[in-house]
């Protein structure tokens, strides 16, 4: 059973992998943040953060971030992403990972 369940998480991971990797390359550009933009409807207005940290100092590099978007105009205890800037967040992920 263990097993099962850590072929299912490898299955999935790889898949969410994957489309992440379509979005980026469906987007046009989607090299950069600029060509995940596309993803976003017209119209509104979103912020987003990309914060990370690097440390070099052990025998393998280590690496540490995180990425939000948020709708200003959302209340703050309705923190969930609408379904139609999903697509850039996974555009934007795909590019920081």
């Amino acid at each position: 059973m263990k097993n099962l369940i850590l072929i299912t998480i490898g299955i999935v991971g790889s898949l969410a992998l994957l489309s992440s990797f379509a979005i980026v390359h469906s987007a046009g550009t989607g090299n950069t943040i600029e060509g995940c933009i596309g993803f976003l409807p017209a119209g509104k207005s979103y912020s987003f953060n990309i914060a990370g940290s690097v440390d070099t100092t052990g025998a393998s590099p280590k690496m540490a971030g995180s990425f939000t978007l948020s709708d200003p105009t959302l209340p703050a205890e309705r923190a969930e992403l609408p379904e139609e800037a999903k697509g850039f967040a996974s555009c934007v992920a795909a590019l920081i990972r």
